[in-house]
């Protein structure tokens, strides 16, 4: 639980920070995009791809100064959480991952009109916020104030 927390903060920081794209089907060893070599998050580019929750396009780059779409941070979050990818049909990759986001409670029917729109930080941390239990995020912060308590009166 602890790990995917922490996953889905990373990749919240990056969608705040910068931006990372999604599209086509980069295999493994294929990583080196051509328009990373010097970019500031490629090692968290290259992780996550090896992770297979984002992936380049097929031209080999990876267009890291672009915004996010919906579409994209959805298959990102569905993919870090590891939800089973239910592919029926002769869809395109979204339909996909959004139909699984549908199933899986982390968005609401009719809550997008358009998926290929940048997403914003406050529909992000509201998928976030529905793939992650925050009652263990609230107890572990109320356990950690306890302890600076403690220590303020020890010291």
């Amino acid at each position: 639980m602890k790990q995917k927390i922490i996953f889905l903060f990373l990749i919240t920081i990056i969608l705040i920070t910068n931006s990372i794209s999604y599209a086509g089907n980069a295999t493994l060893e294929e990583i080196e995009y051509l328009d990373i070599i010097n970019h500031w998050a490629k090692d968290d580019i290259v992780e996550f791809t090896q992770n297979q929750i984002v992936n380049g396009y097929p031209d080999d780059t990876f267009k890291p100064n672009n915004n996010v779409t919906v579409a994209e941070f959805l298959k990102m979050i569905v993919s870090a959480c590891g939800y089973k990818i239910q592919r029926v049909g002769n869809r395109v990759w979204p339909d996909f991952y959004i139909n699984t986001a549908l199933n899986e409670k982390l968005i609401l029917e009719n809550e997008f009109s358009n998926y290929n729109v940048p997403i914003n930080r406050y529909n992000a941390i509201t998928i976030i916020s529905r793939a992650v239990d925050l009652s263990d995020v609230k107890k572990n912060k109320k356990q950690t104030n306890d302890i600076k308590k403690i220590n303020t009166i020890n010291n």
